[in-house]
């Protein structure tokens, strides 16, 4: 935890700051300085929930198939928030400190959640829970997302701040049809789940949202609600033959390691233009001098459009990809899902033709 914590009031101006401030201003600097210093406080509650999810993975016996993960919010994400939401406050921001929890079915998701709910722990939750499996986004985005508020009889001083933790808890159905529009948002220069890019591509992930609702059995996107899964494959397999998005999502990146051994937190740095991805591993007494070299690079490349930048913590290298196959453009779990679903679709059909 970084020495001096700023005040609140230092931290809303920042966020001001960032909001309207051009990017090579000294104010600007300034801000990221003090954003540095709070989005290094998150590190103890997200290390407080990791523990706590972990817990609740073994409890309902999914330990070795689930993916815990956490990870700091990037400094361009939380800029382009600021940006988008004028009147949000950088203090109450509820996605700076982020977890993820990847699980193999439905079940388990609701599962890890009701635990979370009734746990007798000292944190708070904060209700409602957004459930977008239940209510997907227009998008097609699907997970349940809980926010909590961080507790602690030993930490005071951090309990006081009141910070926000967002829990995310998916399937790994839902969890690679998100890597895969982030993976083709790096590659198209575009932040599809911010609503930008060309709108055949976000068609393109609308209806792939829906061809995989219908895999695990779940509620679609409501403007294909109705709509025959047939004419929802048709669709979908022409713009995929017009767009050849399958080729696009099947890059090969070169991976540099360095200090990956035994890490504890990993810094990643995805250039998509020349398809390289290096990764730096602190251990678990080093988490500030990984949020310091972190800044640094996210300094160092924020002018450049084809780079990303992130800071994660997972309890190993192999679990790293697992978790975040977007930033090795790794979208292989997306096309099998999704080439399966279309071909049993294709296949009920034909023995249906007139239903």
């Amino acid at each position: 935890m970084p020495n001096e914590i700023p005040s609140k009031t230092a931290v809303k101006k920042a966020g001001e700051t960032l909001r309207i401030a051009a990017p090579n201003s000294q104010e600007y600097s300034a801000a990221l300085d003090v954003l540095s210093s709070w989005r290094g406080l998150f590190a103890d509650p997200l290390n407080a929930f990791n523990v706590l999810l972990r817990k609740m993975c073994k409890k309902i016996g999914v330990t070795d198939k689930a993916i815990v993960a956490r990870r700091l919010k990037r400094t361009p994400s939380i800029v382009a928030k600021l940006r988008r939401f004028r009147d949000m406050d950088l203090c109450r921001m509820q996605d700076i400190g982020g977890l993820r929890v990847i699980v193999p079915s439905i079940e388990d998701v609701y599962k890890i959640h009701r635990l979370l709910e009734n746990s007798r722990m000292k944190h708070e939750i904060v209700k409602p829970c957004h459930d977008y499996i239940k209510n997907p986004k227009k998008d097609g985005y699907r997970s349940l997302h809980q926010v909590c508020r961080y507790r602690s009889e030993t930490k005071l001083e951090l309990s006081k701040l009141n910070l926000l933790v967002e829990v995310q808890i998916r399937t790994q159905v839902q969890h690679a049809w998100a890597t895969a529009v982030e993976a083709l948002g790096v590659i198209e220069k575009s932040s599809f789940k911010t609503g930008e890019g060309e709108q055949d591509f976000r068609r393109f992930f609308v209806l792939s949202s829906a061809l995989l609702s219908i895999l695990e059995d779940q509620p679609i996107v409501e403007e294909l609600k109705g709509v025959p899964p047939i004419k929802i494959v048709e669709e979908f397999e022409a713009l995929q033959e017009r767009f050849h998005i399958f080729l696009k999502l099947q890059g090969v990146v070169s991976v540099k390691k360095v200090n990956t051994k035994d890490a504890a937190f990993y810094i990643m740095v995805l250039d998509a233009e020349n398809r390289t991805l290096k990764l730096w591993g602190f251990a678990s007494s080093e988490a500030e001098d990984a949020e310091k070299f972190y800044k640094f690079l996210e300094i160092d490349n924020r002018s450049k459009e084809t780079v990303e930048v992130v800071l994660v913590s997972v309890d190993s290298l192999k679990k790293v990809q697992r978790a975040y196959p977007n930033y090795f453009l790794d979208c292989n779990d997306f096309i099998k899902q999704i080439t399966e679903v279309c071909q049993k679709i294709k296949s009920q059909n034909q023995q249906t033709p007139n239903a």
